[in-house]
């Protein structure tokens, strides 16, 4: 009998957890494909199957973080600094991104973002999002890769307000 439960235990939690897992993924693709859209990403370049790790350029992803991070004047007026380095972390916030910064994401399924994965010379890095604590703020960083010093990086603070992501860069650099 108790061999019984336990495996409809098992069942049930791994049947919740795909189901969460699934929710995740629509929700993580339709996210990039949103980023992907209103940059007018090119289709024709390649994708690095494997999730970009880092967000910041140059310094850590903690110290990048840390530019953004409420002071007690900012509290009061939420974004007031774009399209300055926004004000809009708590501390918590970044335990919270430094958290899933540390995860080993799958890779990316091409299928749900359609670039020609045989250009191997026009290329994207894309990160996997990561999300502030109560999931109101997403980061991503897509790099651009091609032969020569024409390579980009941007990374994207995505503010969702009122259902709805508001895409917003926040860094860029050229390499």
């Amino acid at each position: 009998m108790k061999l019984v439960i336990l495996t409809i235990f098992i069942f049930c939690s791994s049947l919740l957890y795909s189901q969460e897992t699934n929710k995740t993924d629509i929700n993580t693709y339709k996210l990039i494909n949103q980023v992907i859209k209103k940059e007018g990403l090119n289709h024709k370049f390649g994708l690095e199957l494997k999730p970009y790790n880092r967000l910041s350029h140059i310094n850590s992803d903690s110290l990048f973080l840390s530019e953004f991070l409420i002071s007690k004047k900012d509290s009061q007026n939420y974004i007031s600094s774009f399209p300055e380095k926004p004000k809009v972390l708590s501390p918590q916030d970044i335990d919270t991104i430094m958290k899933q910064r540390k995860k080993s994401f799958p890779n990316w399924d091409n299928s749900k973002l359609r670039f020609n994965l045989s250009n191997k010379k026009h290329f994207y890095s894309i990160s996997h999002p990561v999300y502030n604590l109560n999931k109101s703020i997403a980061l991503v960083r897509i790099d651009y890769h091609c032969p020569g010093l024409c390579g980009t990086d941007k990374i994207y603070m995505l503010i969702k307000k009122q259902g709805v992501w508001e895409v917003h860069i926040i860094s860029s650099a050229i390499h």
